[in-house]
C-alpha cells in the first residue's frame, strides 16, 4: 500500500468554483483503519433516514453547514454544525444529516469490526414512531443506501405509521434526484 496526501485546499478551491464533484468526492483507507470522506454539497432538503453507525462519527464542516437530526432517549435533537465547527455523533445514536447546496465537510469514521452492523431508520414525522428499519453489514454505503432508501419509498406499507396512521410522502429522500449527482448521497 503506497500512502499518498490529498490536497484537501484545492478540493475546497475546486468544489467552491462549482467544478463538477460528486457528491461523495473522495474516500481514503488507512490500512482497514479511519475511513475518511469528503463531501461537497447538498443531500434532499427532505432527507427522511436515519442511520446508526457501530462506530462514532467525526464533523468537521470547512465550509457552510450541516444540520444533523439525532434521537436520543426517545427525543429528537437538532444540531447545526457550523463553518469551522467539529462535533461528534457517539455509537449507536440515530442520527441524520442534512446538507445545503454549498456545504463542504470532512466525516472520519472509526474500522467497523467485521460482524458489525449498521443501520438505517425512519421515523414518522408528525409523532416519532419508528416506521421501517434495515440492519446491514456495510459493503458499499453509497449504493446499499440508495437502494434501501428506493425500497422504503416505494412500499406505502412501510411509510404508513402503524401508531397514528399518518403516510410519508413516496418522493420524500429520493436520492436519484439530478442535483445529487451520479453517487447520490451516502449515509453520512
Amino acid at each position: 500500500m503506497t500512502l499518498t496526501a490529498f490536497d484537501v485546499r484545492a478540493w475546497i478551491e475546486q468544489s467552491v468554483k462549482g467544478a463538477p464533484f460528486p457528491h461523495m468526492h473522495h474516500n481514503t483507507y488507512y490500512d482497514g483503519g479511519l475511513q475518511v470522506k469528503l463531501f461537497n454539497g447538498a443531500t434532499p432538503d427532505d432527507r427522511a433516514d436515519f442511520h446508526i453507525n457501530t462506530v462514532a462519527e467525526f464533523f468537521f464542516q470547512l465550509k457552510g453547514e450541516t444540520h444533523v437530526r439525532t434521537l436520543e432517549r426517545g427525543r429528537f435533537r437538532d444540531v447545526t454544525i457550523g463553518e469551522g465547527q467539529m462535533y461528534c455523533v457517539p455509537p449507536m445514536i440515530a442520527h441524520r444529516n442534512r446538507r445545503p447546496q454549498g456545504s463542504l465537510g470532512i466525516v472520519i469514521h472509526g474500522p467497523r469490526a467485521a460482524d458489525a452492523l449498521d443501520s438505517i431508520l425512519w421515523y414518522c414525522e408528525a409523532c416519532g414512531h419508528l416506521l421501517h428499519r434495515v440492519d446491514y453489514r456495510v459493503v458499499d454505503s453509497s449504493t446499499q443506501v440508495r437502494q434501501f432508501v428506493a425500497e422504503f419509498l416505494a412500499e406505502e406499507s412501510r411509510r404508513t405509521c402503524p401508531f397514528c396512521a399518518a403516510v410519508m410522502p413516496s418522493d420524500w429522500g429520493r436520492m436519484d434526484r439530478p442535483e445529487h449527482g451520479p453517487s447520490g448521497s451516502s449515509h453520512t
